[in-house]
């Protein structure tokens, strides 16, 4: 019996929001084509808006919010404004989340901080009011602040604690996140074909087709040694709502501390 992910659903809404906002700039499908794209598309943003996934699942909630923009701005869908921006905004406040502590539930996770990303950029594309682009722009700053404070050059690593990862090391391992690495550091980062990925990640850079994504000012690409600390918000499921304190270890320019805490394949 095939086994199918609930979540496809979402990254499917987006890739078929890209095709049509492309086709609406460059006009290169036949009308038929055209007409199954905008159904399709249709029918897995109504999925999108009933699943409803939680704020908690950060980067299926993060790529629901760029869906219910998609919506708004591509077909007028009823309730999708306001089913994105309240989507973005409780991210934003979840348990402290963004808004206090300037991460988000699932800290530090290579592959869906990429998600995360991909998915603000294209809140960006599909802002439809200023309230949103605002909230855009900010979750923008944080995301890129955690991975510059976590990120260290010498090694391309992100150290300290894990969230979700699906391979420990990144040099190996092409994460999603490599991709905005790539761009985001002055001198780029490597992205190797032939390394293994897992197909979430590698479909990754289809959804990063003519982002907005450039040098990053918050990348330091020669962190300092020592100690750095960083909090992680709790999520909804957590039995306390305090943050968590963790530790970013930097003990010389070849090392780089770093644990998974959870879902390590």
């Amino acid at each position: 019996t095939p086994v199918y992910d609930v979540n496809v659903g979402v990254f499917d809404a987006l890739v078929l929001a890209d095709i049509a906002f492309f086709d609406n700039h460059n006009h290169v499908l036949d009308s038929a084509t055209r007409a199954l794209v905008d159904s399709a598309c249709q029918k897995a943003i109504e999925y999108v808006m009933t699943f409803n996934v939680g704020e908690d699942y950060t980067n299926i909630a993060m790529t629901s919010a760029a869906v219910g923009a998609a919506a708004k701005t591509l077909y007028n869908t009823t309730g999708a404004d306001t089913f994105a921006q309240t989507k973005l905004s409780n991210i934003y406040t979840e348990s402290g989340g963004v808004a206090q502590n300037h991460v988000v539930y699932e800290y530090l996770a290579p592959t869906y901080y990429g998600v995360d990303l991909s998915s603000v950029y294209h809140c960006q594309r599909f802002a439809f009011n200023s309230t949103f682009a605002q909230t855009v722009s900010s979750m923008e700053y944080n995301l890129w602040l955690q991975i510059g404070i976590a990120y260290h050059g010498p090694t391309g690593q992100l150290g300290g604690p894990w969230c979700r990862t699906y391979g420990q090391n990144m040099l190996q391992y092409t994460a999603y996140l490599n991709y905005f690495l790539d761009l985001g550091l002055t001198n780029g980062y490597p992205v190797t074909s032939g390394q293994p990925v897992q197909i979430g990640d590698e479909t990754g850079a289809l959804h990063m087709c003519d982002l907005p994504v450039t040098v990053n000012p918050q990348l330091n690409q020669s962190q300092p040694y020592g100690l750095k600390t960083l909090l992680a918000s709790p999520g909804p499921t957590d039995t306390t709502d305090t943050p968590r304190t963790l530790y970013l270890s930097r003990c010389k320019n070849s090392f780089m501390l770093g644990t998974v805490a959870v879902q390590d394949m």
